[in-house]
């Protein structure tokens, strides 16, 4: 199928044209996505097994899928296919949260990974995230849906947080990803969303964006905190609600466990 085809999509007709109230558009338009999501995130275990059993580092494919996958949705969303993209985008980002779940599942049922894959995760998982959601905030901002100021400092957190972690600074022992990370993520992913409504004209004020991306903001501090400051009060306090952001993540009690133990 064709991006002419998808342009004329009637999902894309009937968010542009009809005259229902732009919010109620807005929950038709991401209950698909919404419905994609739970699907992904709670896919069987035993299926997540079988595909970590593949030969190939099903952790890293994911990592890479997620790249080719954001970049086509915004390439569809430039091209007026917007809805198509929005839910590409959507993929994208909840397979970026998969590939963390799927190494540590991997630890849990013993399936081997081989050194080299695992330190490479650790680079790529941060780079593919900067080489998508970055670029796109960068967009908005350009186009006057993200103010400039608050933009910057997102992005700027975001890259120092980069290189707050392994293998950049070793003295940071164990530094990977961890779940305060990933849902500052998911607020710059909703964040980018939100600019929707004021791109298709339906709502005029930015507030919503500059709510999200505030506490997308405040979650990235937090998350560079945490690397840096692990052994102080605060550093504590974030380590436990990292803790339980896994313990709300998972379903049963080995994996909050395993979750907890690796900091996420």
């Amino acid at each position: 199928m064709g991006v002419s085809v998808l342009q004329e999509g009637a999902m894309d007709e009937f968010l542009r044209s009809n005259p229902m109230p732009w919010a109620w558009k807005a929950v038709i338009a991401l209950l698909p996505a919404l419905l994609i999501s739970v699907g992904i995130l709670y896919t069987p275990r035993s299926w997540l097994k079988r595909f970590a059993q593949l030969p190939f580092d099903a952790p890293t494919a994911l990592t890479l899928a997620h790249v080719p996958l954001f970049a086509l949705g915004v390439y569809l969303h430039l091209t007026s296919a917007f809805y198509a993209g929005l839910l590409l985008v959507v993929v994208a980002e909840i397979l970026d949260v998969m590939d963390g779940k799927l190494a540590k599942f991997m630890i849990l049922w013993k399936i081997p990974r081989s050194e080299f894959w695992a330190k490479l995760g650790k680079i790529l998982d941060p780079f593919c995230d900067k080489i998508t959601l970055l670029p796109a905030i960068g967009l908005y901002m350009y186009l006057g849906y993200i103010h400039h100021w608050l933009g910057w400092l997102v992005i700027m957190v975001d890259v120092f947080g980069t290189f707050m972690r392994e293998p950049f600074l070793k003295d940071l022992g164990d530094s990977g990803a961890n779940w305060i990370g990933k849902i500052k993520a998911l607020f710059q992913a909703l964040g980018l969303l939100t600019c929707v409504p004021n791109e298709l004209g339906w709502y005029p004020e930015t507030y919503p964006v500059d709510i999200i991306f505030g506490l997308a903001l405040v979650l990235g501090v937090l998350s560079v905190y945490l690397r840096l400051s692990q052994g102080s009060a605060l550093g504590k306090v974030l380590s436990r609600a990292n803790g339980l952001f896994c313990l709300l993540y998972t379903s049963d009690a080995a994996d909050d466990l395993l979750c907890v133990n690796l900091g996420g």
